[in-house]
């Protein structure tokens, strides 16, 4: 701690990438674990790959399971973290409804039988 701050740097090859300041050290403390979550919950998104689905959908359910695990409060912050996040970058349409959506327009426009 140094000027009153917690300093939360993240270098890559001896090159800073970046450099967060918190006064308090229970955020201090949740953006590391915040980080490391992440990293978890990515690993076990590529394990655990859903075709046709959004996957930070397995990635964020992931992380704000471990967060939780560590702190109710904490999975609780990331959930609104996420909620955030989904605002701006909302989950993408799942491409295989959206296709079979598509063929069902396409074959009852031509007097077909829709697809189930």
């Amino acid at each position: 701690m140094s000027d009153d701050c917690y300093h939360y740097v993240v270098c890559e090859r001896g090159s800073e990438l970046t450099r967060e300041f918190f006064r308090d050290v229970n955020d201090f403390i949740y953006r590391f674990f915040d980080t490391i979550t992440f990293m978890i919950a990515g690993e076990y998104q590529k394990q655990n790959i859903v075709f046709g689905e959004d996957q930070r959908i397995i990635c964020f359910r992931k992380q704000i399971e471990l967060m939780t695990k560590l702190s109710y409060e904490w999975g609780k912050r990331k959930e609104a973290d996420i909620a955030e996040i989904l605002q701006n970058a909302p989950y993408s349409v799942n491409k295989i409804t959206w296709l079979n959506k598509l063929l069902n327009f396409f074959n009852q426009s031509n007097g077909k039988q829709p697809l189930t």
